[in-house]
């Protein structure tokens, strides 16, 4: 065989695996959205997924048609030359229970030598390295004034930082066994649940996206126990 017929066979079957590649993408998209749709049938919440358009990221939401309101959301927010994902969050949200006092970031435990650092900026809280450690420890957000918050004592299983004694609001040993009972999606600290309490409600957040229906029926029910205990 020629060398120019084995290159026209390489060719064609590489466009062949390409098209095979893009209608197994296209059929997962479809099973994935297929399986959101009957979650939302299921369990009696609505469904709304957008596309990335105009800068906004990409996100499928579910919602409480009745009783307490809630949301929860999985964003993903890709460049826009080479459609890398760069930003993956999922977040629940609900106006019930808050706390009007105060903020309140519960997140995974770190190391000790973290700990020593994220004590020692906490004193200089405008530093950039201050809020450097806590964004990697948090997740960025700007509706949270980091220079506000203080480290407080809690259970080993988490870290705790708030903008007053958290122990007058909530039980904090019971909100920890009611975090550690989360199972991860990933694994990492990237798997791990933070809780965000504040004047405007509860926050469950998680640093990755989430494509699959189960993974997100779990969380959200997740997110209800930890709503229910605080």
């Amino acid at each position: 065989m020629s060398s120019g017929l084995t290159t026209i066979l390489l060719l064609v079957l590489a466009a062949g695996a390409g098209a095979g590649l893009v209608l197994w993408l296209h059929h997962r998209t479809t099973a994935e959205r297929e399986a959101f749709q009957a979650l939302a049938a299921r369990r009696g919440w609505s469904l709304t997924i957008s596309e990335q358009k105009l800068g906004r990221p990409a996100s499928l939401r579910l919602t409480a048609r009745s009783g307490s309101g809630w949301q929860a959301e999985a964003r993903r927010l890709t460049h826009d030359v080479s459609g890398a994902p760069i930003t993956l969050t999922t977040e629940f949200t609900a106006d019930e229970p808050h706390w009007s006092d105060g903020m309140l970031l519960i997140g995974p435990p770190v190391p000790a030598e973290t700990m020593a650092l994220l004590r020692e900026v906490l004193d200089t809280p405008a530093s950039t390295a201050a809020l450097k450690l806590l964004t990697q420890l948090f997740g960025e957000d700007p509706t949270i004034d980091m220079s506000t918050l203080r480290l407080y004592p809690g259970p080993a299983e988490v870290t705790v930082l708030a903008t007053a004694d958290p122990a007058h609001r909530i039980d904090l040993p019971d909100l920890a066994q009611a975090i550690t009972d989360w199972t991860p999606h990933l694994p990492g600290d990237k798997g791990l649940p933070i809780v965000i309490l504040g004047p405007d409600g509860l926050r469950v957040r998680l640093r990755h996206g989430t494509r699959r229906a189960d993974q997100m029926e779990s969380f959200i029910d997740f997110s209800l126990d930890i709503a229910r205990n605080i």
